[in-house]
């Protein structure tokens, strides 16, 4: 079973999700140019916290998760909050072609270190957007590998350099990447911080 079907329910609960897509929401609206018009697809959704945050400033966001239990809260916001601009769809993109009409952006917040094959999703991505479309990706630099613990089988975070020169290859054009959260927590009796940049990038 997807362990974020587990956790959904709980999820909001922790005031850091909301102040972590808060950060990077105000992030992405300070990066991209006017964002009213676009068509965005928030991909590895969760709950909707941060496609909620940039609802109202899209003409339309797609919400896209492969967790069910996260995507019935999404339904549940949109009944509650009245979102009549937010799409919810479980959908596993990395096993299925998604067909829609070409979005203006593409924003993924803390997904992409749980994906093995970084370059295909960065392929199927190209597919979903226009001709200068934006990617937006949120997630971890590079870390001692103590953010999941043992057993992780996802990336340790991310280096630039590894990071652009992936997307270089999928046919994006890397616009920039800056800090723009840093999460952290307590390990070993001792805080520890973990650093969360904001890539913007452009197709090709």
């Amino acid at each position: 079973m997807n362990e974020f079907n587990e956790r959904a329910k709980e999820w909001d609960a922790n005031p850091m999700h909301l102040e972590r897509s808060t950060a990077i929401a105000n992030a992405l609206m300070a990066a991209l140019p006017d964002t009213s018009t676009m068509r965005l697809l928030d991909f590895g959704a969760g709950t909707g916290i941060l496609g909620g945050l940039l609802a109202p400033h899209c003409k339309e966001v797609v919400m896209m998760d492969n967790a069910s239990g996260m995507v019935d809260v999404m339904k549940q916001k949109v009944v509650d909050r009245a979102w009549n601009n937010v799409v919810p769809v479980c959908h596993d993109l990395l096993a299925v072609d998604f067909e829609a009409e070409p979005f203006d952006c593409i924003v993924t917040q803390m997904v992409l270190h749980h994906i093995i094959d970084v370059t295909a999703l960065f392929h199927r991505f190209n597919h979903l957007l226009r001709v200068g479309g934006y990617l937006v990706i949120a997630d971890l630099y590079a870390e001692d590998g103590s953010f999941h613990g043992e057993n992780f089988d996802g990336h340790l975070g991310f280096e630039q350099h590894w990071l652009e020169g992936a997307l270089r290859v999928e046919g994006f054009d890397p616009v920039s990447m800056a800090p723009c959260f840093v999460i952290r927590r307590q390990r070993e009796g001792r805080e520890q911080e973990y650093p969360v940049f904001l890539s913007v990038s452009q197709k090709k």
